[in-house]
């Protein structure tokens, strides 16, 4: 079987290649498989042809007795193109990219049902009450899961296909109601030792907060101490 490789790296290397490529012995063995034919596609053209219909650059080339192939790279993968040298008529098309060949898969397999989804969030997390689930369509295919845990509020994103956890978040979601005044106070006697003179909820930064006056006689000191309005954590403690 009489055949040609070219190998090229670069595309301004094809246009310098292809002439010398396609002249003298390459054209008169191209004659010789397919007669003196004057409708013969140049291989430059051929590229040309190939590049600006699939948006992609030509890597490798090979004449063989009744085909052109080529290697041809793209935004979403590698493909193998086998083209009539005459009609100019692709006759294959198939990826050889890894990415290329997972793309084919994914189309090829089936897409999960939102049941599929339900059971892998409970896998995942125990008692978990789903509020919103949505497929996300894309680069990459996606169910996007928000659930309700023990008081804390989730979020995963699932492979459509495959059905493996891209990512999973759990958040601790903050009390309705905030802590009382005597609980804050107790707090804050307990950070800066002596007696509340004053209390105040107020908001700072967007935060809601608990200021409160402590005055301590015996040592003749006094601080603000801020207090997490919610949490009860101790933000602050401003020495007078």
């Amino acid at each position: 079987m009489k055949s040609f490789t070219w190998t090229i790296k670069m595309k301004k290397q094809v246009k310098q290649a292809l002439p010398l490529l396609c002249g003298g012995a390459f054209l008169a063995g191209m004659y010789g498989l397919f007669g003196n034919d004057p409708e013969l596609l140049h291989a430059e053209e051929a590229v040309d042809m190939m590049e600006s219909r699939y948006k992609g650059e030509v890597t490798a080339f090979q004449a063989l007795e009744d085909t052109y192939t080529m290697q041809l790279t793209a935004a979403d993968g590698t493909y193998q193109i086998d083209l009539h040298p005459v009609t100019g008529e692709v006759l294959s098309f198939d990826p050889v990219s890894e990415q290329g060949l997972e793309q084919q898969e994914e189309e090829e397999s089936e897409k999960l049902e939102p049941a599929d989804v339900e059971a892998i969030v409970s896998e995942t997390a125990a008692g978990a009450v789903i509020t919103e689930m949505e497929l996300k369509e894309g680069e990459q295919n996606v169910y996007d899961v928000v659930f309700s845990q023990d008081g804390a509020t989730g979020r995963l994103e699932i492979d459509a296909y495959s059905g493996d956890i891209e990512l999973f978040t759990l958040e601790e979601t903050a009390p309705v109601d905030p802590i009382d005044r005597d609980k804050a106070a107790a707090l804050a006697v307990k950070a800066f030792e002596g007696e509340v003179d004053d209390i105040d909820l107020e908001e700072k930064n967007g935060r809601l907060v608990y200021e409160i006056e402590v005055e301590n006689e015996a040592a003749d000191r006094e601080a603000d101490v801020i207090i997490d309005a919610y949490s009860g954590e101790v933000l602050e403690i401003v020495h007078d």
